[in-house]
């Protein structure tokens, strides 16, 4: 049994922005990336979408964004990221393999380097100006 100490600090721990922000995103990722998987063949590019929502999302907020006085807007900023996040993921997969005629592994890869690096950049030029 827990003592009172390690109760508080989980409970803390809990409910700090950054851990809600987290997983806010892994909860949107789960089922997104499961219908990304039923509507194409690309497991890799489940995969990938999986790794882009629920770690690349939550990593450019923590470290490029500036933090909200209120969690509710750190929630809602996680979901339209994850929104774009999706769009564009699919949007690049799509032409990809479809379009480009390629493999869905390197599809899916290049999908999530684009998407992940563009939006680390953005975020950075946002933060500077």
């Amino acid at each position: 049994m827990p003592t009172t100490g390690a109760r508080s600090r989980i409970r803390e721990w809990a409910t700090t922005q950054r851990t809600i922000t987290t997983l806010t995103a892994i909860v949107v990722a789960i089922p997104t990336a499961n219908v990304f998987q039923s509507n194409t063949d690309g497991i890799a590019g489940r995969f990938f979408l999986l790794t882009a929502l629920a770690v690349g999302v939550p990593t450019v907020y923590e470290d490029h964004w500036p933090k909200y006085d209120r969690t509710r807007k750190a929630v809602v900023w996680i979901l339209v990221a994850c929104a774009q996040t999706t769009i564009a993921f699919t949007a690049l997969y799509v032409a990809g393999t479809v379009i480009a005629g390629a493999p869905s592994v390197l599809a899916a890869i290049g999908a999530f380097l684009v998407v992940y690096l563009s939006a680390r950049r953005e975020s950075r030029r946002l933060r500077r100006e």
